[in-house]
């Protein structure tokens, strides 16, 4: 899911720039945007042979994290959801960000004597939000979205994949073992993976059988029908994140006998 659409085997040519700006904090953003524009800046102004050896290490850096994006725009490469063949780039170009936070805590020092007190509060501020929301929402701390991606993460699960992983799935089953004491339980996994069973004890997992036929449970993480309204019985344990579920468990209730 991107941008409201289903892309599978139809990778756009943003696809990778556009989750790198939605799933970074705005104030990365902002100091990668600084970096980058400081650092083109000087590079026209500056032509003396000094300056790019001292520079040397940010040049090399800013290569190997922007280069690998370039490369995949231009031979049209297919990605995995959540732009996850891309992750080795965010080391590379947060050391752009960190250059962007120098420039502009310089600029800061050159404005105010207090210039401590400003830059930290600055770090605090663009540092806050990220920070609760990895302890607020742990161990889902990468399912983040910025402003870019929605202001409300139910409008967010419509345009994009949320809990790519299924690590929620576990939850949902780690409720059903723990709340159903039947020795063969049916579970359907509506549109997800039920891989996440293989981290539970042997002898929960071993109680689980997964079928598409006359479930007793159905689990829900919204990974390829996000606007398919399904729900097959009751909510009875689910997974929340800001406004919306990222994982729903339903018990399904039995289909009574047909008269004789």
């Amino acid at each position: 899911m991107y941008m409201v659409k289903n892309i599978e085997n139809h990778i756009t040519w943003h696809y990778s720039i556009v989750w790198f700006s939605i799933s970074s904090p705005i104030f990365y953003l902002v100091l990668f945007i600084i970096g980058i524009a400081t650092l083109i800046y000087k590079t026209i102004k500056t032509r003396i042979r000094a300056h790019f050896q001292s520079m040397r290490d940010l040049y090399l850096a800013g290569t190997c994290g922007i280069l690998p994006i370039i490369i995949v725009i231009l031979v049209k490469s297919n990605l995995y959801a959540d732009n996850r063949q891309m992750y080795f780039c965010y080391p590379l170009l947060l050391l752009i960000s960190l250059y962007g936070c120098k420039v502009l805590f310089e600029k800061i020092k050159e404005k105010t004597i207090r210039w401590q007190i400003w830059a930290g509060a600055l770090l605090v501020l663009g540092l806050a939000y990220p920070v609760y929301f990895m302890v607020r929402y742990h161990p889902y701390q990468y399912d983040y979205f910025n402003f870019l991606a929605g202001t409300k993460m139910s409008d967010i699960k419509k345009r994009y994949t949320l809990d790519f992983w299924g690590l929620s799935l576990k939850q949902g089953l780690e409720f059903i073992v723990k709340t159903d004491a039947d020795q063969r339980i049916l579970v359907q996994v509506y549109d997800g993976l039920p891989y996440a069973y293989n981290i539970l004890p042997k002898s929960d997992s071993d109680r689980l059988v997964f079928t598409n036929v006359s479930p007793e449970y159905v689990i829900r993480n919204y990974y390829n029908n996000p606007f398919d309204p399904f729900a097959p019985g009751k909510k009875v344990y689910s997974v929340k994140m800001g406004d919306t579920d990222i994982v729903t468990v339903f018990k399904v209730d039995p289909t009574p006998n047909p008269l004789p």
